[in-house]
Formats: structure tokens, C-alpha cells, sequence
């Protein structure tokens, strides 16, 4: 009898160690995704974009007015507001629409398709989508960019299909950061650093000085489920900040708790790149001593949600800038679940073999979803509300939705994710003058650009909006209500930036 009930405990105990030694049926490696980028990268070719435009805007409303003007631009800037704009140049009839500034998303990773990772896309799919995505921006009306991660030759081919005449919004970023070693996003952008690393910071920071970014970003991430990841010691994080001073490289900072936030805030930071879910009033007073702008990214809880409600993203601006193969990705029950038996590979390492696809497999359950809602939604509703606090305090919050975030992720797609955001600002009680003031000079007053965009006056350039409805009274209204999108002082409906090769 006893050896009957050891051998049933030892069946059971095989029963239940079988599965953690056979290998996941799907398992997240960026390896290929990261010689595909690599290889997505060919010389510019001349684009339909020939340089700045000249022209003269008749008939249009500033926000919150009720008097007609015109607009005069002249080579991608705005040199009259005001009733007599001249008849020399082409004419654009603003129907009496209003006209604001062009949207500024000052969090996106354009070299990251949503679900790229999934699909295992090739080099020509991601210089493609690469591609497309731009477009989508400007037809959503976001004009201008700030990519804080991103491999230093897709940064340079981004820039020189811009300069070539391609179509995309204005872009800038922060180029490759500097991870830790073994530490987060270090697959995506290795190697990471480490103490010693201190020659090596130097060049890396130089590299980034020559590629003309606006900033360098400083990880802070011990693990979004679990603390798998390692983060740079105080004396790495003092050799960040002493190193890139000289450099003018202000330090954009990577943290989502607050935990993380009071390790980064002796670096004095500039800016950092997510709001966390909760802030003690002591962080808070140390936050607003250093004068730190924070970039909303609600849109990462938020999107999520929606993993098994595909048709939520079926809305017109959804229909016409997401791009088909990544419309199927989101459809597909096989990369849903796939995207969970990853993303518990990626953020629970310690769960092995197939019970990956257990745990994939049950977040498309009933009682999965509900318990992923559940949270996610938690999460949401703590990080609106520090993200209202942290602005009813005076930190100055600046609009960055996250888009296409991590690369096995099927869901943050480029520019529709924007308009998300904007809609998560207001709930999180921001009046519509904030929220625009969020989604466009904010942005550029983070980046020391507010004389050149961000607003509709005279001298600035002329990326600009029209809009049936006031922006004054709801930005997300107003954006449903979108007409015409003047970029560099070039005017298209939405479809046609789209159809531009």
C-alpha cells in the first residue's frame, strides 16, 4: 500500500514537472526582429514632398473665437494672421472651420510595428510598415514626434527619408538609451552598461550628440510583473548625469513607480517618459523642485483592454491608417494568444515550459479576461488620477501615448493611439485649453521649441489643423471633426496624406 502511494505521489509529481520541461509553443526572441530593422534601412530616394509650401488660408476661426481670418504662410511658416492676407498664392477656403496647431506625441517607437514580433516581419515588411506608420501621423493630425528609444540607423533613415521629401511628421528623439545590463529593454537595445562602462557611456553619449538627439533616456525598470530586471546603481546613474551635462543631453528617464521615480529624481531629470500609478506628497514636492515635465502614457493600460474586442479600434481613423497585415494580427485568435504566451515569458521568466501556455491560454478564458480587465483597469484609474494630481500641483504633464511600445504588443498602433490619449487627458480632468496645451506647446516647450511650433501665430511653422468643431470645447470632439491637415504648409485631406507614396 505505502509503495502504491509513493508511486501515484511520484506519477502525480512527473505529472506536474512534464510540462515545465517541454518548450513553450511560442517563445519571444528579438533577435531576427532586430536584423530585419537593421536591413530595413536603404538610401532615400526623392520623395513627393519637393519643400516647404506657401499659401494663404481663408476663412478660418482661432480656438475659442467666433471672427473669421486668414492665414498667411509663407515657405512652411506663418507670416500674417489677420484679414488681409493678399491673393498672390494658392487659396485653401477654411469653410469657416477653426484652426489649431498640428498634434505633438512626444512618446512613440517608430521602428516597433505592433505585433512585428509576432509575425516575424522581414526587412522589406518593417521599411513598409515604417513607412505607412509616418503617414498615419500625419493624417491623425500629430505633426510632430519624439521617439525616446530607438536603433541609432533607424533614427538616421527616418531623418533621411524626411529630408528626401518623404512623408512624415517632424522628428526627433533620443536615440538608442542606455540600458543596464541584464536589465530592461537591453534585448532591444544591447549591449546594456554596467559600472565600469564608464569610457563607454562617453562614446555612446557622443554617438548621440551626432546623431542630433534631443536628450538620452535612462531606464529605470525592475519588471512590470515581477523584479526580474537589473537597474543602474547610484554611481552609474551620478555618471549618467555627469557625463551628459557638458554633452547638453537632458536626461528623459524611464520609471513607472514611485519607487523608481525617487531613485531617478537625484539625477534632476528633464522629463520622465511615463506617469506613475501613485506619488506621496513628499515625491511630489521633489518632483516639482526639480521641474520635471511628465509624459501622460495612459494609453498603455487603456489599449490593452482591448485585446479580445478587436472591432474597438473600427472607428474611421482606425479603418483608414492601420495597416492591414496588423488589422489580421489583432483579429487572430493564434496571436492572441501567442502575445500572452510571450508576454508571460517575457515578464514571469521563472514560468517555464508549457505552463506558458497555460496561463496564454487562460487569458482567453471568461475568467481570464475578467481578471486581466480587472486589473488593467486598476491600473488605469490609479494612474488618471496621480496623473490629474501631479498636474493640479503644476508638474507640467506633456501627451505621449507609447505607440507601438514593445514589438510583440498587436495593439498600439501609430497615430490612432495619439487620438487615445488625447481622450484619456480629459478624463483625467484636464479642460480642453490644458489638453491642448498638453498636446501641442507643452511638447515643444520640453523640447526648448516653443518659438518654432506649438501654437498659431505668426513666425511659427505652419503644421496646422482644421477642425468643424471648437478645440475649445473638447480636443477629442474637435479631432473627430478633422478636415484638413497642413503640414510644412502643405494642405491634404487625411486620405490624401495617406495615399502619398
Amino acid at each position: 500500500m505505502r509503495r502504491r502511494k509513493l508511486m501515484g505521489w511520484g506519477l502525480v509529481l512527473l505529472l506536474l514537472i512534464l510540462p515545465a520541461l517541454i518548450a513553450p509553443s511560442s517563445t519571444y526572441d528579438p533577435t531576427p526582429l532586430l536584423a530585419s530593422l537593421a536591413a530595413s534601412v536603404h538610401p532615400a530616394s526623392p520623395g513627393p514632398l519637393l519643400g516647404p509650401g506657401s499659401l494663404i488660408v481663408r476663412s478660418v476661426r482661432l480656438p475659442g473665437s467666433t471672427r473669421l481670418c486668414s492665414l498667411r504662410i509663407e515657405q512652411g511658416r506663418i507670416v500674417y494672421v489677420g484679414d488681409a492676407p493678399g491673393t498672390d498664392l494658392p487659396q485653401l477656403d477654411g469653410g469657416g472651420h477653426y484652426v489649431m496647431p498640428g498634434l505633438f506625441d512626444a512618446h512613440v517607437h517608430v521602428s516597433l510595428a505592433p505585433g512585428a514580433a509576432l509575425r516575424g516581419d522581414d526587412a522589406d515588411t518593417s521599411a513598409r510598415l515604417r513607412a505607412w506608420h509616418l503617414r498615419a501621423y500625419l493624417a491623425a493630425g500629430v505633426t510632430s514626434i519624439l521617439d525616446p528609444a530607438i536603433d541609432e540607423r533607424v533614427a538616421r533613415d527616418v531623418s533621411a527619408q524626411r529630408l528626401a521629401g518623404h512623408v512624415g511628421p517632424r522628428f526627433y528623439t533620443l536615440g538608442t538609451p542606455v540600458t543596464a545590463r541584464d536589465g530592461y529593454v537591453e534585448d532591444l537595445f544591447p549591449p546594456g552598461f554596467v559600472d565600469a562602462d564608464r569610457e563607454r557611456l562617453g562614446r555612446h553619449l557622443d554617438g548621440l550628440v551626432a546623431l542630433g538627439a534631443v536628450g538620452v533616456k535612462v531606464p529605470l525598470e525592475p519588471g512590470v510583473l515581477a523584479p526580474i530586471w537589473n537597474v543602474h546603481s547610484p554611481q552609474l546613474l551620478a555618471e549618467i548625469q555627469q557625463q551628459a551635462a557638458p554633452r547638453k543631453l537632458p536626461l528623459y528617464v524611464h520609471a513607472m513607480s514611485e519607487a523608481m521615480y525617487e531613485r531617478a529624481l537625484p539625477m534632476a531629470p528633464h522629463a520622465f517618459v511615463h506617469a506613475p500609478p501613485s506619488v506621496s506628497d513628499a515625491t511630489l514636492r521633489r518632483l516639482l523642485d526639480t521641474h520635471a515635465y511628465v509624459m501622460s502614457t495612459l494609453s498603455i493600460y487603456d489599449v490593452q483592454r482591448r485585446l479580445l474586442s478587436p472591432e474597438a479600434f473600427d472607428d474611421p481613423l482606425g479603418l483608414l491608417t492601420i495597416p492591414p497585415i496588423e488589422r489580421q494580427t489583432l483579429h487572430s485568435p493564434a496571436m492572441q494568444r501567442r502575445y500572452l504566451i510571450d508576454m508571460v515569458g517575457e515578464n514571469l521568466p521563472f514560468v517555464r515550459g508549457r505552463y506558458r501556455d497555460l496561463l496564454g491560454v487562460l487569458g482567453t478564458t471568461g475568467p481570464g479576461q475578467a481578471i486581466m480587465q480587472w486589473a488593467l483597469r486598476l491600473r488605469l484609474d490609479q494612474t488618471i488620477h496621480t496623473v490629474s494630481r501631479l498636474h493640479r500641483a503644476g508638474v507640467p504633464i506633456v501627451l505621449g501615448s507609447d505607440s507601438g511600445n514593445w514589438p510583440v504588443f498587436p495593439f498600439f498602433f501609430h497615430g490612432r493611439t495619439t487620438w487615445n490619449e488625447v481622450a484619456l487627458l480629459e478624463q483625467a480632468g484636464l479642460t480642453p485649453s490644458q489638453t491642448l496645451h498638453a498636446a501641442t506647446l507643452g511638447p515643444a516647450q520640453m523640447l526648448g521649441i516653443e518659438g518654432e511650433q506649438g501654437t498659431v501665430a505668426v513666425g511659427q511653422r505652419a503644421d496646422l489643423l482644421l477642425v468643424a468643431a471648437d478645440p475649445l470645447q473638447g480636443v477629442s470632439l474637435a479631432l473627430r471633426s478633422l478636415q484638413v491637415v497642413i503640414f510644412d504648409g502643405i494642405a491634404h485631406t487625411q486620405q490624401q496624406w495617406m495615399q502619398l507614396p
